[in-house]
């Protein structure tokens, strides 16, 4: 017997999946930070953002280690404690060097003081910035050390969804202003993220694979060796936007394809006011570019209520494309094979495999029977067969599914809530 699950689809609904969607820009470029957020005032523009689960901290190093030997999480601490209250989980990135900095009010740098008294090189930049040597001994020491605490403090934390490797540029960017550096330096800053998260997924950027063209190659597999996802900061920048050849504003849109199918992408638009409308063109370049590199996450730089007031079509119909978005279209029970047909209709797999149950009810008894489809669920349709042994059941019994990930979360599925009953979608009657 065929079930027809099609006709229970919704693909209007925005649903709040775990491990996908837009994330938001909560701590931004500059040391002092006055731009996009007021706690309380914009908690109303934060959760009325379709998809957007996601808080993203770009701090820098001084933030959480102001002085030698001295670490406080205090203000980190507080924003995942206050937001994660409300179900937001959190990214992060510690930066070294910023040209905002120093601090608009006591002339702090992103990266300590105590650093460059200690000898650690580094470059005198207008407005009083200071960029390191990034393959400097004593800054990576020091560095690394800042690290390994961050990651004793959130390696494992459950609110924590990617780290990026941010302390080789700009911004964490990967593109230094006053220096090339080696693959050593470069695999350097890799190695030590890595090991201070080694239960986190770890994201670096394409800047940084392109530091050194020649390199690109051989740190690209690096990267990919350990399963590391790529970002790009940011599409949409009007210089390089005007100057590649592609309408989705990417750099090297083939890179990409090294990541997708072994990690997942994430894609950071310029700021917003700082994107002119030839090169913003309503959002389809932005959209173009998360299609094309498979992208499960994106974020923005601006206030999130100015930024969907602008963007509302844009920021809804990328909510559930982001990532894996799962609809069931068949369900086939026969005694002599089972299958079931699944349409991922998002622009990336699952990187953490789902996986699809099946129960019978009847008379208030339920037949659990287990798994019959898991896996990544690549783009696209895909056609499960699994085998059931139905023999010792006879009667009229309800079929329900539901799909689950490994943490046991429940995953809504592109189907109308109204053929749910406790996350499990009531797919129809068989009589055996």
């Amino acid at each position: 017997m065929t079930f027809d699950l099609y006709q229970l689809r919704d693909e209007r609904t925005v649903l709040n999946n775990p491990h996908k969607g837009w994330y938001w820009h909560y701590i931004d470029c500059g040391y002092s930070r006055p731009r996009y957020r007021d706690d309380r005032a914009l908690i109303g523009d934060v959760t009325a953002f379709p998809g957007l689960r996601q808080l993203y901290l770009r701090f820098d190093w001084c933030d959480i280690n102001p002085r030698k030997g001295v670490y406080d999480f205090s203000y980190l601490d507080r924003i995942m404690d206050e937001w994660g209250s409300r179900g937001y989980c959190f990214s992060m990135r510690m930066c070294t060097f910023q040209c905002e900095t120093p601090r608009w009010n006591n002339n702090q740098r992103a990266t300590p003081d105590y650093v460059r008294e200690a000898g650690a090189r580094g470059f005198d930049l207008p407005n009083n910035a200071w960029e390191p040597d990034y393959s400097d001994g004593i800054f990576l020491g020091f560095a690394e050390e800042t690290l390994q605490a961050l990651g004793e403090r959130y390696n494992r934390d459950p609110r924590l969804e990617f780290v990026d490797v941010g302390t080789f540029g700009r911004y964490g960017e990967g593109h230094t202003q006053t220096g090339h550096y080696g693959l050593e330096t470069l695999t350097r800053h890799i190695d030590m993220h890595r090991a201070a998260f080694p239960h986190t997924l770890l994201m670096v950027n394409d800047d940084m694979l392109h530091h050194d063209m020649t390199l690109c190659p051989e740190l690209t597999r690096y990267c990919r060796e350990l399963g590391l996802g790529l970002r790009d900061d940011s599409i949409c920048v009007a210089g390089p936007a005007r100057s590649v050849a592609g309408y989705d504003t990417l750099r090297d849109p083939r890179l990409f394809d090294a990541f997708r199918h072994q990690a997942p992408v994430d894609i950071e638009f310029a700021h917003a006011e700082l994107i002119p409308e030839d090169v913003w063109r309503s959002g389809f370049p932005a959209l173009e570019a998360l299609r094309r590199t498979g992208a499960t996450y994106a974020g923005f730089h601006d206030y999130p209520g100015r930024f969907l007031k602008n963007n509302s079509d844009l920021a809804e119909y990328a909510a559930n494309r982001l990532g894996y978005w799962l609809r069931p279209d068949t369900l086939k029970l026969t005694p002599h094979g089972s299958s079931i047909t699944m349409t991922n209709l998002g622009w990336a797999k699952c990187y953490l495999p789902l996986s699809l149950k099946l129960r019978l009810t009847a008379d208030g008894a339920t037949h659990d029977l287990g798994v019959i489809a898991d896996g990544a669920w690549e783009p696209g349709t895909t056609t499960q067969d699994f085998a059931l042994d139905l023999t010792n059941l006879h009667g009229t019994f309800n079929i329900a599914l539901a799909l689950n990930n490994p943490d046991g979360v429940n995953i809504r599925m592109a189907v109308n809530k109204k053929y749910l009953e406790d996350g499990w979608l009531q797919a129809g009657i068989i009589q055996l």
